[in-house]
Formats: structure tokens, sequence, C-alpha cells
């Protein structure tokens, strides 16, 4: 109780300093920064994920292709300065299902981005090929089983610490570059999401995740790809994709600082 009124205290402190228009010393400022950010505890980190794709059995616009499902080990910390009992939290997996697609006819062949093997960096126009784009992330109907419209709060992916406690993120962005490399093509994915809740502690979480990936394809009863690495949008495409995705990622949380 003490700490929490000399808290206050210092807020009202430096509001009355700022609103007179004096000078806060640099170490004040950073102490009182996350009383003053609505009392969230801001978390970050780095982390890679290594799992399989496999198709889900959702085509909502009817183009033939099914959507995917991620489902990866994931490791890496998530860490805040003065964070108490959420110092340091451990990520332990990574899942997703999107749908996504061309979403015009030039992009069945344009200028792609190529995800790099071992620090996943990312080198722009490194050869031409197909660019998909997200439609639509979807609801996993074992979790959420509604079948109401989907809502902006509406989760996509999860994110599992050690602690067992999930990070719920919706699907913002996805771009999928393919690759015309033997003896089957690969993928590279870049991906952005937003925060939206999870467990426990994460209840109330928001904030983004950016992501990279690589993702050797294997397709089912067609070839994805001509012999020059386009899509041929006069055949009919293959009905899913399988195979191995690696990549890696960056988060940032913001959650209710610990009372």
């Amino acid at each position: 109780m003490f700490c929490r009124v000399g808290k206050l205290a210092t807020v009202f402190f430096v509001i009355l300093v700022l609103a007179l228009g004096l000078y806060v010393p640099q170490g004040l400022a950073q102490e009182i920064a996350p009383i003053i950010q609505s009392g969230f505890v801001q978390l970050s980190g780095n982390f890679t994920y290594a799992g399989t794709f496999e198709p889900a059995p959702i085509d909502s616009n009817k183009d033939g292709l099914l959507a995917e499902k991620v489902t990866a080990t994931a490791q890496g910390n998530l860490a805040g300065k003065g964070a108490g009992t959420l110092q340091v939290l451990k990520l332990s997996r990574y899942a997703n299902v999107i749908e996504y697609g061309l979403t015009s006819p030039a992009d069945a062949f344009t200028s792609c981005f190529r995800v790099n093997d071992g620090d996943f960096s990312v080198q722009e126009n490194a050869y031409n090929g197909p660019l998909a784009h997200l439609i639509r992330p979807i609801r996993n109907s074992v979790v959420n089983p509604s079948s109401a419209s989907y809502a902006a709060e509406e989760w996509t992916a999860l994110y599992q610490l050690q602690s067992g406690e999930l990070i719920d993120a919706q699907v913002t962005e996805v771009e999928i570059c393919v690759e015309n490399t033997k003896p089957f093509p690969i993928c590279h994915v870049r991906q952005h999401e937003k925060i939206v809740g999870g467990t426990g502690r994460f209840k109330n979480a928001t904030g983004e995740v950016t992501l990279r990936a690589i993702a050797p394809t294997l397709t089912s009863d067609a070839p994805l790809l001509t012999e020059d690495g386009r899509i041929d949008l006069t055949r009919r495409p293959p009905t899913f994709s399988v195979g191995p995705i690696h990549g890696a990622g960056q988060m940032t949380v913001f959650v209710p600082a610990p009372r």
C-alpha cells in the first residue's frame, strides 16, 4: 500500500512539473514511464520456430486452394525490465491457421523477396515468381467453434509459454513468395500479427509480432509451378500443399503491471 501511494505521489509530482514547464530528470522520467503508460509492462524478445504446415478443410474464396495450419515448437524468451514475475518468460509452441492466394493476375509472376536461411534476413527483388497474400485468417474450430461473423478481436494464431499460458494473436498481413527451386519449390513467408489477449496474466495483453519463415513445399495432385516458375491461371491448382517450416520472429507485448 505504501509503495502504491509512493508511485501515485511520484506521478502527481511529475504531472505538476510538466504543467509548470519545468525540467524532468532523465532517471525520474524513465522510472515513471511505465506508470504513465496505463499501468502496462512491456515485454519483448526474439524467437525461432520449427514445425510443419498442412491443409485445413476450408476454401472460403472457392479458388480450389485449401487453407493451411501451422503447428510448431518455439524457442525464445520474453523479457521486461522491472516486470516482477513477468521478467523472463519462455515460449514453447506456436500455431496458426490462414487462407491465402493470388489477389490479382499479376501476382502469378512478379518480383519476389527471399528469406535467407540461417539469419532469416529478407532480400528484396531476388527473383520472379508467384506472390500470395492473406485472404483471411481462420478461426480455430476446436477452441472457438462459433459460426458468427469474424470480428476484429478474433484470434487466429497462438503462442504458448512454458507456464502453460497462451498469447492470442490475429494475423493481419501475409506475403508468400514461391521460388522455383529443385527438387521442390520453396515458399518464403513474412507475416504480421496483432496480439489480442490470451490466458492467465495475458488476458488483456496487446502488442505485435513479425515473422519470417522458409517452407519447402510438396503439393498433392498437381504441380504448383510451371517449368519457368509461374502459376498457370488456366490450370487447376493443387488441392493442398504440405511440408516443413522454420522461421524467426520478434514479439512486443504489453500486459497489465503486477500489483
